[in-house]
This record gives structure tokens, C-alpha cells and sequence, in this order.
């Protein structure tokens, strides 16, 4: 698996090794969880308030890797505003607490009939979304057994932070 290229819609992947990818292209950024899950792996027709803030398609670059139960992704995006030198910042980690990663759906589907938990937690810096730098700070737990999943989101926003759909600062 070491040096595999693979060529998407909009983006070029270069994996050197599990621990080590490089994304270039047009993506989406890995904020929160319901974020930078595909459509198809929704359980719902909607995203959560703080997932629909960072559900867009953006050129730019992302790090990212595996080892073991944990995940990471260090995303540099230009922040969909065109030739201007704003960008979007993020890092994102994942910890698997009982299991192996997981795959990218929402729910309990397919989930093995043990507890599973994943925890992520992620920090962002947007200069194009307010007049001043935007950041911001989260954190997620996704919980499967059997049947039943949980999935909860919390970020805090800073003020200059620009809405554009109802995200209330603080609010799970």
C-alpha cells in the first residue's frame, strides 16, 4: 500500500504510508464529525447545526494519517473567497476508546454488538468568514451498541465567528 496514488472528482490522494497522507485538491475540511461525513453515510437528511457550518467544498491541502485506534487530519483551505490569501486552518484527531477506527456513517449501521466509542476533538482558524480571524474549538462522542447509537457535537465559537446558519455558541 506504500506510495499508492488515487485520482477522485476534484482531488489527488498520495498515501506514502498509513501513518502519512496527502490529499490536494478540492475537498471537504475535517472539522466535526457530521461535517466531513458523505451525504449517503447520513442517517438523517441533515447535518447537525455545527456540520452544516463546515459542510463545503474548498480547494486546498490536507495531512492526514492512521495509527492504531487513532486518526488525525491538518487541513490549509483558501477558504472559498476566491484569489484572496484568506484561509481556513483545521486539525482534527480521532480516538477510537474500544475498538478499531470506524468507518464514515452516522448511526449504528453495521456496528458490532459491543460498546464503541469515538472521541474527536478539533480546533479551526478562519480568516475569511469575519472581518477579523474566526476561531474556534470542539469536541464530538459517537457511541454505538448494536442497535442503538449516540452522536453528540459541542464547539466553542469565538464571537467574530460569522453565522450563517442558526449555531448557537456553547450549545450541544
Amino acid at each position: 500500500e506504500s506510495g499508492n496514488a488515487e485520482l477522485e472528482d476534484a482531488y489527488a490522494r498520495w498515501r506514502a504510508c498509513q501513518e502519512l497522507t496527502l490529499t490536494v485538491g478540492q475537498f471537504k475540511p475535517r472539522v466535526t464529525r457530521s461535517g466531513s461525513l458523505p451525504d449517503d453515510a447520513l442517517l438523517f437528511r441533515e447535518r447537525t447545526f455545527l456540520g452544516a457550518a463546515f459542510d463545503a467544498w474548498d480547494d486546498g491541502f490536507e495531512l492526514s494519517g492512521h495509527y492504531d485506534q487513532f486518526d488525525y487530519w491538518f487541513d490549509v483551505m483558501d477558504s472559498s473567497n476566491g484569489e484572496q490569501s484568506d484561509h481556513l486552518w483545521t486539525l482534527r484527531g480521532e480516538w477510537a476508546l474500544f475498538d478499531a477506527a470506524w468507518d464514515d456513517l452516522e448511526g449504528a449501521r453495521g456496528a458490532p454488538n459491543h460498546l464503541r466509542a469515538l472521541l474527536g476533538v478539533c480546533t479551526f482558524h478562519d480568516d475569511a468568514l469575519s472581518a477579523q480571524d474566526g476561531d474556534g474549538w470542539g469536541t464530538d462522542l459517537a457511541l454505538t451498541f448494536g442497535p442503538y447509537s449516540f452522536h453528540g457535537e459541542w464547539a466553542d465559537l469565538d464571537d467574530e465567528f460569522a453565522r450563517t446558519i442558526d449555531v448557537f455558541n456553547g450549545y450541544l
